[in-house]
């Protein structure tokens, strides 16, 4: 579930997130919740639309959909292109069991 996404930064505006990870036990429920921060690479130079990466991710948060991402993780941040290390490619919704 997304936590918070918004638009930062003094010099370079970059879009950084939350995200909770729900962990799972054996019978298959959810419990308890990690946060993991993210970044939308603002050079996107992996074929990247950062605007459309931040309308989904936008509508996931109003909604309160889960969704699943994909990303890459470099080796350290860059401040012109996210203040994480981790930065999104992908978004889609979670289908199934809410």
């Amino acid at each position: 579930m997304i936590n918070k996404i918004s638009k930062k930064g003094f010099v370079w505006k970059t879009y950084e997130g939350q995200m909770a990870l729900e962990g799972i036990v054996s019978n298959g429920e959810s419990v308890g919740a990690n946060t993991w921060e993210f970044s939308i690479d603002n050079k996107a130079e992996h074929g990247e639309n950062v605007e459309e990466l931040a309308a989904k991710l936008n509508l996931a948060l109003e909604s309160g959909t889960k969704v699943k991402v994909k990303y890459i993780e470099a080796g350290m941040p860059w401040a012109s292109r996210g203040a994480t290390s981790y930065y999104i490619q992908s978004v889609e919704p979670v289908k199934g069991k809410e």
